[in-house]
């Protein structure tokens, strides 16, 4: 295969390619789309056939080649397909322009890795207890206090007979939420799980509308006798919370110091999460503003052309159409252009920046650096997904984003 390429200014390059006779036989063999001693010259076997031996054309290409290609590469045959003939192709992409820092000093940011209070992990342990249960039962002993929730068991009597609209095995009822008598709430002050007491109520007269008032209007009233149980105690206070409630209540979490540490565990590695996120996109705005290039407009402008393809295909797949998506999100066409074109030219430049100091730094790439690589987009993406994605990938192309990976991790500082 023989090439002569040419790189424009504004980033595009053209490569001129000869498949040699030899190559193009055993490429078109090997396809499986032509038999040895068959007819080259079908229309739909010429386009299979044109189609495979690009595919090669660009692999062969492309899977040394750095810097990679920003934008798909485009490949148009001059020729027709035939045996023991060269077949000539002309493929051209847009890539990147090497450019060098103004400065290659370590970047440095002076910020403090956040640590989670004690405060935070009680909070997080508070509306974990809630979310399974309003209330917590208290210790073995206590009294009923204000304010907490009795699991009370009552037998209502009046005029010698039982009132069933107070009567309950089991009923869960709040202190100090008015919703009984207040000689009611006292009576049940300072009980214990187990200790009974009792109290005379006057309850309005609702069993029948007619007779719930007087002529004069005024509220009838029944006098009612309540006997009544303490079968267990409730809280708001969560320290009142032990490790057997705990076990029950949350599989897997032995006590009430596991599940402190977990949730302490589970919100620094949030924090951090964050932190970094924010740290490494300080530490790129920092090393970016080093990189004094203009990117060419023909090269951008090609990245949209394709970013947009993409995103037409990508919002087709979900049965939606671009002109959908935009009046979803209350965009007009100029609003999504330059949004786009903001990412793609902050996405060149961090690629320059990195690039550089890989280049400055004479890194190479290693088995264990490529491995490290793919458990760092397995993090973010799944074990699958990011298998997929290197798989996709050409040789060089994998391994600029390794180059770049280490670069980052160069400039990055330790911060605690």
């Amino acid at each position: 295969m023989i090439t002569n390429e040419q790189t424009s200014e504004n980033g595009r390059v053209a490569i001129e390619v000869t498949v040699e006779p030899s190559e193009v036989k055993a490429w078109a063999l090997e396809s499986g789309f032509v038999e040895e001693g068959t007819d080259w010259g079908d229309d739909g076997t010429q386009r299979k056939l044109k189609s495979a031996i690009a595919a090669r054309v660009e692999h062969a290409l492309l899977n040394d080649r750095r810097p990679s290609p920003v934008t798909q590469p485009v490949i148009v045959s001059k020729d027709e397909v035939a045996e023991g003939e060269p077949f000539s192709l002309e493929a051209s992409f847009f890539c990147c322009p090497s450019a060098e820092l103004s400065s290659y000093e370590p970047i440095e940011i002076a910020w403090k890795r956040p640590v989670v209070s004690d405060e935070e992990v009680e909070q997080q342990l508070f509306e974990a207890i809630k979310s399974v249960s309003p209330t917590t039962p208290k210790a073995e002993g206590a009294q009923v206090e204000q304010n907490d929730t009795v699991d009370v068991s009552m037998l209502a009597t009046s005029e010698g007979r039982e009132y069933p609209a107070l009567t309950a095995k089991s009923r869960l009822y709040d202190l100090g939420q008015g919703f009984m008598p207040k000689a009611f709430d006292d009576a049940l002050l300072g009980l214990t799980v187990g200790q009974t007491a009792a109290c005379d109520l006057k309850v309005p007269i609702a069993d029948d509308a007619s007779t719930a008032s007087s002529d004069e209007g005024e509220t009838k009233y029944r006098d009612v006798h309540v006997e009544m149980r303490v079968e267990g105690i409730y809280s708001d206070d969560v320290s009142t919370v032990g490790d057997e409630w705990i076990a029950a209540h949350f599989p897997g979490i032995k006590s009430v110091a596991d599940m402190r540490e977990g949730l302490r565990s589970s919100l620094q590695a949030e924090r951090d999460a964050r932190f970094d996120q924010a740290a490494g996109e300080q530490v790129m705005r920092k090393l970016t503003s080093r990189l004094d290039v203009a990117l060419p407009d023909d090269l951008l402008r090609a990245q949209f052309e394709q970013a947009l393809s993409d995103m037409r295909a990508q919002l087709s797949e979900q049965g939606m159409s671009l002109e959908d998506y935009m009046n979803a999100e209350n965009l007009d066409g100029r609003q999504l252009e330059f949004m786009m074109m903001s990412g793609i030219r902050s996405q060149d430049r961090q690629m320059m920046a990195l690039d550089a100091v890989a280049r400055h730094e004479g890194f190479s790439v290693t088995q264990a650096d490529r491995d490290r690589y793919v458990s760092m987009l397995a993090c973010d993406m799944g074990p699958d997904e990011a298998r997929s994605v290197v798989d996709a990938m050409y040789d060089a192309a994998f391994d600029e984003a390794v180059l770049r990976m280490m670069a980052f991790d160069h400039v990055r500082p330790q911060l605690d």
